[in-house]
């Protein structure tokens, strides 16, 4: 018989969404699992130079970050880095104890570009010279975007900056990754 483009076509798209929809589903069965996270720091220690050099590198000539003596004398009593100085430190944490391998949210979700949605902090003490941040990377929530436009999902990482088990802070970045084509075909490299 004749075959049809437009309902061989409809069909390939409509395959192509459920793929994706089911890998989705399945990356969503691993939240609270480690993500991939192979970015070293920036700087590895708070240190006075360190924290004076993030601090002037985005244009903050505030002594809190800069002055140890003038420092000593406010509110913390010891000069304190940038509320944003986490972003330039963190040494990743060893993934988890169980052996699982971490998820690869970017291998799941293959083909469209993500963009960054959302990105909020929240500041649980100063960090102060000396400090040695660890970074603890997990998958923190998905959702399927909104019904208007092309399919797509909101992933949320979770990072968590922490010295001797004591939480300083914690960054939630949400991607929005669409479906594309190359998206909903199913994966050799499932997370």
């Amino acid at each position: 018989g004749r075959r049809c483009p437009a309902l061989l076509a409809t069909l390939t798209v409509e395959d192509s969404q459920r793929s994706w929809v089911r890998r989705v589903r399945r990356l969503a069965g691993l939240i609270g699992h480690p993500v991939v996270d192979d970015a070293g720091p920036h700087v590895e220690y708070a240190t006075v130079d360190s924290i004076r050099h993030f601090a002037r590198a985005y244009g903050d000539g505030n002594p809190l970050y800069s002055d140890p003596a003038y420092a000593g004398a406010g509110p913390h009593g010891r000069l304190v880095a940038p509320p944003l100085f986490p972003i330039a430190t963190g040494v990743p944490l060893p993934l988890s104890p169980d052996g699982a391998p971490p998820v690869d949210v970017g291998a799941s979700l293959q083909g469209g570009e993500p963009t960054v949605a959302a990105d909020s902090w929240t500041l649980h003490r100063p960090i102060g010279s000396g400090t040695r941040l660890e970074r603890a990377t997990v998958l923190h929530d998905i959702q399927f975007g909104s019904d208007d436009g092309p399919p797509s999902c909101d992933v949320t990482i979770r990072r968590s900056y922490l010295a001797g088990g004591t939480l300083y802070a914690s960054q939630d970045r949400t991607r929005r990754y669409p479906m594309s084509q190359e998206s909903g075909r199913e994966s050799g490299r499932e997370s």
